[in-house]
């Protein structure tokens, strides 16, 4: 497949060869008609090597199935094992394989394992077959880049794609044409958009595949694209030409006057199995299974079995109400499905029963033609069952179809029984009906006598495909029963399966009627309270059926779900394997206790089930010696094809889980499936939701106060919130209450045992006991619970925890949210408690919430201010919404009233909030300047047949019974007109934002509806950048231009100034400057706006002092000009001129003060600190409420510059309010008393701040109303300026009115740190530092490094410009081959240990390597005594 001709460098870094690798091919694109040519796919081995390989040493090399879990994590199926599963891992192993591949596996190593018995890995070494489909893929864009490209199914590495035009909201569409790819147009996308990806090569050392993008996916078409590409579901079936009746039907057995009836869904069109009943004397009766007999029909190799075979089975998506059918609609309506009144054939078990025993007496199959009497469904036939089968004393009735079902479910339930033995009660599927058991038993009853005749019949016995499965490992299954010893004798199945003496154990669980209703050993059994509410129901109705499916449906029980969950994974999984081609197609079938089983009971909806059928013929035929259609090697393959159909299908019912059909906001309750010490999220599953798939919480979503808290002995994890919690109701103002929610209803094992004794044995009286003691304990706990309420102790803050354990029973509500092209159901609310939530729909996606803006990239260029507001307003304002909550300081209002202007379709509203309120609660935050999230609780869905995406009918959902809901509303607070004087009120008004759901109920809108609402203030920093944007208008012409980038070069360009840079005073002991130094400083001092750029050990720190000293020069000559001008008396005194020296960090800003030390008998320097410090250094009374959580994990200021930070200034004696300031600070304060200190404290700031020349602070510090009122900053710098956003950057330049402005920094170290990938895309990470580049002077020479150090970097990042200007001593370190290096890597093995929610303690993700800190700390400690032994060998 020749793509391209790349020039690619070997030495070129990984990254940069991919984006060349996808460069280079962008102007034609060649494919040949092969997708396996050895140059574009290759592996290890070729063709010849592995055949080879296979044939002389087949131990160590197998053919196998690859089944990808992840791009870099595999298992391998060989064909001639397929129940062997050899486990690959890494990239190094897998290769450049696809999901699907047939490649050459070779066995690494066989190691045992505890947990999972033998474990066999191996890795990829060549590639056998492709399917052509398997390099189609549905992909989504990266941060929004069509370059790079992830597919959605998750099972393949990333995609660079041909791109040739850097747009990012433009992608280009390929096509295939006479054997190249060439370009067909260029399309606008949107982000979240799907494509269609074809790969057309991964070249060897390639990190990523190269493909094409071929369609862009509209959002209405994503399923049947998926369904398309992953099951080839797009062809319709063709069409089927009638053939003559040939002689065989007259031979058939004809039992059309039999009553026959089938069984469906309503909404089934393939109608595949009928059963019949008969009675044939007095002693017996015969029910026939009947299955209709698609391979008389279909002829082997014809058009039909083709394209039948390639589709395999029948794909049903009932979410979406799709049928992809594997023949067409006239060959099942006209020939094949059993519709009533209609003549069909087909192939029968004919089965003959004893009427008093059950017992089966004999047993044939035929060729039969029938008749359906009657169609039900399965609703209907479970109304006759329960009619009809009452009372089993009664005769057997054969005079019409009712009589003939109830005949039919009575010995399917006795069959059941004899198969089962002991575990005849259990393992059917929660919610199964009557009717589905029935059907389900008598089908495989035909598949396992089809089985047992198959392989009894010569022609047969080794070409019949057979479904195995294996029993769990011995190793295993010992460990299963030693981990839960304590639970098995709770679970009737597991009891049964690991053998516990279960009559013991019953007469012990009654031997004693004096019981606690909790064990010592504090073991209990938890039911959901809905579960317990119908087994009340079925207990007082007599429904045993019903009752039993309850209590012996492990899956439904929290107590038991791990240990089920456990279970399966031990559990093999079942493989279809050719009759006596290996040990293991003798196992039979573990889990349906069969000796042998195989398909042959849907042939209009599985393919397998046709070559059943054609091998049932061939067994049937009355010809001697009659040669089987197949051959050993076709069954071979069709086994294997049949497992790729059954795997797909299977993960197409997954992904199809994960999918939200139906919008729907319901509350559902689930249990913690996954639980991980180290992990970053858990899993929820729901047990009594069976089309629901497992659903991850984030940890950090739910924005607990603390790292959750795992317990290794009780295996849980403890999570920790902490609230403040105001209310307008006084019943909820003196107490907090914590109620837990009553969804589990918990009574001793001992009492559930009881319980599932008495209903093996049908004793009503006993059930009936256990059920009103487990009512009774319940009752008693209740009344414990609610006199239970939380501590009082704290004014403000209210403490909930939740603990989490494999099981435990969460409540949480749904919606559905787009991911990958699919709606999916997410959580919208987990509920903590009765009065406590944690809505996740704002911490997952706070801009969706809480913005409506469409936002514009930035651009180097403006043609106005106006224009450059519009733009960067925008990404503020977004960037604002996605950073609210990282403080996690939100405040809980409950019990607000709100007052609505009942526009729904711009939905607005207020609610009032008095001036005492805000005092006491310490509301210090601009309640303007917040985003609101609305919640009203205990609402119902409107109960509508005619609104069925709220509803849902199942029988599953019937047992969790239906949950209040709690209404959402997200909402942003507006500025409202200026109150009255005098008016103790505070309208908050607000404007709706998002309503995830579309129903609102009537409550929402009703006087005196009583609300909670989460108030989430704006973070302050990012406030005041939405602010400074907006008020660029008042800025000076020189900033205006900074923003647009107009007319500087002209403005630099008139600036002209004398002045000596010789002229320094040398008592300042000021370094002296280089060239690169000397120019930088001109430049600044001259020119108004200057860049300079300062690579590391580059002397920046210096270059901004001189120009500090210069820049104070300059003012003093100001000064003493200005005061020849005689002031007007009326006028304010003006404002000091001085030098604002500001950096992104507290840090930068430190860095450069104590440099400034050097100058402060020439000029005096003021370090100021954000208010936040102060109040940690200098608390009062509830400042704490005061404290963002970023300041509590800030470093203390410098010891150092203590003698220069106004906060320890301003309480020397020196300051005349510092008497009065102390004074305050001894004593807790009343709210009076704050108010007064708090303006005290402001006089003093002020009072102080007028007497320098220099202020340093952070730029969002430099907006200090203090600092805004005494001072007139001319110059301002920015340090570190390629580390702060542009609208950070302005706040200093916006807030003043400079005349000289310097930015410094280097834009090749660190970067603005941005979170939002939103804004980040359009331009936010951009430094204003780094749009200005085209005018940046670069300190060229560097002090620190060793010249061998600096090579790399000037080469790599400054174009070879960077100079060293230290001379360094020899160097003593040695590499590998014994040479003297100035580098030398050491390699330390240490364990990462890393937050997983952001706290006071640090930033989620923050990572701790403690063993490679104490190596580097061990060889620090180490430099001296090597450096002192140097200096002592040198003399």
């Amino acid at each position: 497949m020749d793509t391209s001709v790349s020039e690619e460098s070997d030495s070129a870094s990984s990254s940069n060869a991919e984006e060349n690798h996808s460069k280079t091919v962008c102007k034609t694109l060649y494919e040949c008609t092969s997708l396996e040519s050895d140059s574009e796919f290759d592996e290890e081995l070729c063709k010849k090597d592995i055949e080879e390989h296979l044939n002389t040493n087949p131990d160590v090399f197998k053919h196998c199935k690859l089944v990808m879990e992840r791009h870099d994590k595999v298992y391998a199926r060989p064909l001639d094992e397929p129940t062997l599963c050899i486990k690959i891992s890494g990239r190094e192993n897998v290769g450049r394989s696809f999901p699907g591949d047939d490649v050459c596996v070779e066995i690494l190593n066989r190691e045992q394992c505890p947990q999972e018995g033998e474990v066999i890995k191996g890795r990829v070494v060549g590639l056998i077959n492709r399917d052509e489909n398997s390099l189609t893929f549905i992909c989504k864009m990266v941060e929004g880049n069509p370059k790079l490209v992830t597919p959605v199914n998750k099972h393949m590495t990333r995609i660079r794609t041909v791109q040739t035009k850097p747009d990012m909201g433009i992608v280009e569409l390929r096509q295939y044409k006479c054997g190249l790819w060439v370009r067909k147009e260029f399309v606008n996308i949107a982000e979240n958009q799907m494509l269609i990806v074809k790969v057309i090569k991964w070249e060897h050392g390639k990190t990523y595949p190269l493909g094409v993008v071929t369609h862009v996916i509209p959002e209405c078409d994503a399923l049947d694209e998926m369904l398309d590409i992953e099951l080839g579901c797009k062809d319709t079936p063709p069409p089927f030409k009638l053939q003559p009746e040939d002689d065989k039907a007259s031979d058939r057995m004809d039992l059309c006057d039999i009553i026959t009836f089938t069984i469906d869904p309503p909404t089934a069109e393939d109608l595949d199995d009928a059963i019949s009943v008969s009675e044939i004397n007095c002693d017996r009766y015969q029910i026939g299974i009947h299955i209709t007999d698609v391979a008389s029909c279909i002829s082997k190799d014809s058009e039909q079995d083709q394209f039948a075979r390639l589709r395999g089975k029948t794909i049903y998506t009932p979410e979406k109400g799709d049928v992809t059918f594997m023949f067409s609609r006239e060959l099942s309506n006209d020939h094949l499905s059993v519709l009533p009144e209609k003549k069909r054939k087909a192939i029968s078990l004919l089965i003959d029963i004893d009427k008093k025993t059950s017992n089966i007496l004999n047993f044939d199959f035929a060729e039969t033609l029938i008749t359906s009497d009657r169609r039900m469904s399965y609703e209907e036939a479970d109304q006759i069952i329960q009619k009809y089968c009452l009372d089993d004393t009664e005769p057997l009735r054969f005079s019409c179809v009712e009589d003939c079902v109830a005949v039919a479910y009575r010995f399917s339930e006795e069959h059941r029984k004899c198969r089962l033995e002991d575990g005849w009660l259990f393992g059917r599927q929660v919610g199964q009906s009557c009717s589905h058991a029935m059907v389900e038993e008598l089908m495989n009853l035909y598949n396992s006598a089809a089985a047992e005749e198959l392989i009894s019949t010569d022609v047969t016995r080794d070409l019949t495909p057979l479904r195995c499965h294996r029993e769990p490992d011995s190793e295993q299954l010992t460990q299963f029963k030693k981990k839960y010893v304590e639970l098995i004798p709770m679970s009737p199945y597991f009891s049964n399966i690991c053998e516990v003496d279960t009559e013991h154990s019953e007469e012990h669980v009654w031997s004693n009627p004096q019981y606690e209703n909790m064990e010592p050993n504090g073991i209990s059994f938890n039911i959901f309270t809905s579960i317990f509410q119908k087994m009340e129901e079925f207990t007082q109705s007599k429904d045993y059926y019903n009752l039993m499916q309850l209590i012996f449906s492990d899956e439904i029980h929290p107590t038991l779900i791990p240990m089920v969950r456990e279970f399966r994974d031990i559990q093999k999984k079942a493989v279809i394997l050719r009759s006596c081609s290996s040990m293991d197609s003798r196992l039979g079938h573990y889990d349906l206790q069969l000796n042998a089983y195989t398909w042959a009971s849907s042939p209009l909806r599985r393919y397998l089930d046709i070559i059943l059928q054609r091998l049932l013929h061939t067994m049937l035929s009355k010809k001697i010696l009659k040669q089987a259609d197949y051959t050993q090697v076709e069954i071979n393959r069709f086994c294997q094809t049949g497992m790729d159909a059954e795997e797909k299908y299977d993960a197409l019912v997954l992904r199809l889980k994960k999918v939200q059909f139906e919008p729907k906001d319901v509350v559902k309750l689930a249990v913690v499936d996954q639980l991980t010490p180290q992990g970053h999220e858990f899993t929820i599953s729901f047990p009594l939701h069976s089309k629901l798939d497992v659903i991850t919480i984030m940890y950090k979503q739910l924005k607990v106060v603390d790292q959750p808290s795992y317990n290794k002995e009780k295996n849980a994890m403890t999570l920790h919130w902490k609230r403040r919690v105001y209310s307008f109701s006084e019943s909820f103002k003196n107490s907090y209450p914590l109620k837990p929610m009553k969804n589990v209803t918990s009574v001793s094992s001992n009492l559930w045992k009881r319980l599932v004794s008495a209903v093996k044995q049908q004793d009503w009286v006993k059930i009936e006991q256990c059920l009103r003691d487990m009512k009774k304990g319940e009752d008693e706990e209740k009344e414990s619970v609610t006199n239970e309420a939380c501590s009082t102790e704290q004014r403000h803050y209210k403490e909930p925890t939740m603990e989490l354990k494999l099981g435990t029973v969460v409540q949480v509500q749904l919606g559905t949210e787009l991911k990958d092209g699919f709606p999916v159901p997410v959580v919208q609310l987990l509920t903590v408690n009765q009065c406590f939530e944690i809505c996740l729909e704002h911490t997952r996606n706070p801009i969706d919430c809480f913005s409506k803006t469409v936002c514009n990239a930035s651009k180097p260029f403006y043609e106005s201010y106006n224009e450059y507001q519009n733009i960067w307003s925008q990404l503020c304002q977004i960037d604002t919404a996605y950073n609210a909550l990282e403080e996690n300081n939100s405040i809980i209002l409950e019990g607000v009233r709100i007052t609505w202007n009942r526009d729904e379709t711009n939905l607005q509203g207020f609610f009032y909030l008095t001036k005492t309120q805000k005092k006491q609660w310490s509301l210090e935050f601009d309640l303007r300047n917040c985003f609101l999230c609305i919640r009203l609780r205990d609402q119902k869905l409107k109960n509508s047949k005619s609104d069925p995406k709220h509803l849902d009918s199942s029988e599953i959902l019937d047992l969790q019974g239906s949950l209040p809901f709690t209404w959402v509303a997200h909402a942003v607070t507006t500025k409202p007109r200026k109150p009255k004087n005098g008016d103790n009120q505070n309208k908050i008004t607000f404007q709706i934002t998002k309503i995830s759901m579309s129903y609102i109920p009537p409550k929402v809108f009703e006087q005196g509806t009583n609300f909670t609402i989460e108030v989430i203030p704006k973070k302050i920093p990012y406030l005041v950048r939405e602010n400074v944007i907006e008020n660029l208008k008042r800025a000076n012409n020189l900033v205006k231009n900074v923003a647009t980038n107009q007319q500087l070069e002209e403005l630099n360009a008139k600036a002209y100034e004398n002045i000596n840079l010789d002229n320094v005073d040398e008592s300042l002991n000021l370094p002296r400057l280089n060239k690169s130094q000397q120019k930088a400083v001109e430049e600044a001092v001259k020119k108004p706006f200057t860049v300079i750029q300062g690579p590391p050990g580059t002397g920046k720190t210096v270059v901004g002092i001189h120009i500090v000293n210069w820049y104070f020069k300059k003012n003093q000559d100001f000064l003493a000009s200005s005061k020849s001008f005689k002031a007007n008396p009326d006028q304010k005194p003006p404002k000091k001129p001085a030098i604002l020296y500001c950096g992104p960090s507290n840090k930068s800003v430190d860095i450069v003060a104590e440099q400034l030390l050097k100058l402060k008998g020439v000029l005096k320097p003021l370090r100021i600190y954000c208010d936040q410090m102060e109040m940690r250094e200098f608390p009062y009374t509830d400042s704490e409420l005061k404290l963002c959580r970023k300041s509590l994990r800030d470093e203390k200021p410098k010891e150092e510059l203590k003698n220069i930070t106004l906060m320890y200034l301003v309480r020397k004696p020196e300051n005349p309010f510092s008497e009065e300031i102390t004074k305050y600070e001894k004593y807790k304060l009343t709210e009076d008393e704050v108010e007064t200190y708090r303006k005290l404290l402001k006089e003093a700031h002020k009072h102080e701040i007028q007497k320098y020349d220099v202020v340093l602070c952070t730029c969002s510090s430099a907006l200090k109303p203090e600092i805004l009122a005494v001072m007139d900053f001319r110059q301002i710098l920015i340090d570190e300026c390629a580390m702060a956003t542009e609208p950070e950057a302005f706040i200093p330049l916006v807030s003043y009115n400079p005349k000289q402005i310097v930015l410094l920094g280097d834009h090749q170290q660190i970067r603005p740190i941005v979170q939002c990938a939103l804004v980040k895309k359009m331009g936010m990470q951009q430094s204003l530092f780094k749009r200005y580049m085209n005018l940046a002077t670069m300190l060229d020479t560097q002090y620190r490094m060793h010249e061998e150090i600096c090579r790399f970097p000037s080469e790599e990042f400054y174009e070879g410009i960077l100079k060293t200007g230290a001379e360094r001593g020899p160097r003593y370190l040695l590499n590998k081959y014994g040479l003297p290096t100035a580098i030398l890597f050491g390699h330390v093995q240490g364990k990462e240990h890393s937050l997983v929610v952001s706290t006071e303690k640090g930033n989620e993700n923050s990572v701790a390597n403690t063993e490679e800190a104490e190596q580097a700390v061990s060889q620090s400690l180490m430099l001296p005594s090597v450096h002192l032994r140097m200096i002592q060998a040198g003399a």
